[in-house]
């Protein structure tokens, strides 16, 4: 533990990121519920650039970055948490799409990307 009282640091809190936990993220997100109130205001954001380059800074299982990436998007999900990751690839499998993937704590998105640039960040 860090040595402020209570705080975790960020590869303290992954390591108690555990199975069962990212294989319940799913029902707690419910992408299909979420994806329905988020691609309107999505669209809205994407229509302003011609073929942006997105990060999509915590994916989660992967829910927008795989819509994004069946949409023909160029975007890149971040997550710090493998369990997670694994989950977001397994997903894409199923939805046919192959997922470019990374796993900065945001804190060093700057430094892990250098001169690379990305029109759009997302953070959902």
């Amino acid at each position: 533990m860090n040595k402020r009282k209570g705080h975790l640091r960020n590869s303290e809190w992954v390591s108690t990121l555990d199975d069962r936990l990212a294989v319940r993220w799913a029902d707690f997100v419910a992408c299909e519920n979420r994806l329905k109130a988020e691609v309107p205001f999505l669209l809205s954001v994407l229509r302003q650039y011609e073929n942006p380059r997105i990060l999509d800074a915590a994916m989660g299982t992967g829910c927008e970055t795989i819509w994004l990436a069946r949409n023909n998007y160029e975007v890149v999900g971040n997550e710090i948490g493998s369990h997670l990751t694994n989950l977001a690839h397994e997903k894409a499998g199923d939805a046919g799409v192959k997922l470019h993937t990374t796993n900065c704590e945001w804190q060093r998105i700057s430094s892990e990307f250098g001169s690379r640039s990305f029109q759009i960040v997302l953070l959902l």
